[in-house]
């Protein structure tokens, strides 16, 4: 006989997910155990925010995938930098990491 889930933390879950919305699972988890001292499994956030639909919460950041890069026509202007590949390189313990871009 399958265990029942324990559901007593969905709400706060599922509250989080409101105040905070660009917040991922993971992000969701992190809060509620700074703010709030919740000890959440990250599964379970997953579960929830998969359940109700808080995943695809979050727009785009810029739209840049609906203008069709690289596609005759594109609306986009020449002082913006679009960038195909990239890549983070460790470039020295003075410098840290790099991001490097094609």
């Amino acid at each position: 006989m399958p265990a029942s889930a324990d559901r007593s933390h969905d709400e706060q879950i599922i509250t989080a997910c409101g105040e905070k919305p660009a917040y991922g699972y993971r992000r969701v988890v992190w809060w509620l155990g700074r703010h709030h001292g919740l000890a959440i499994n990250g599964k379970r956030a997953l579960r929830v925010m998969r359940e109700r639909g808080l995943l695809d919460a979050a727009a785009p950041l810029s739209g840049l995938a609906e203008k069709g890069l690289g596609q005759s026509g594109s609306t986009v202007s020449e002082s913006r930098l679009a960038v195909r590949n990239m890549t983070k390189v460790w470039a020295g313990p003075s410098v840290g990491w790099a991001y490097l871009s094609q």
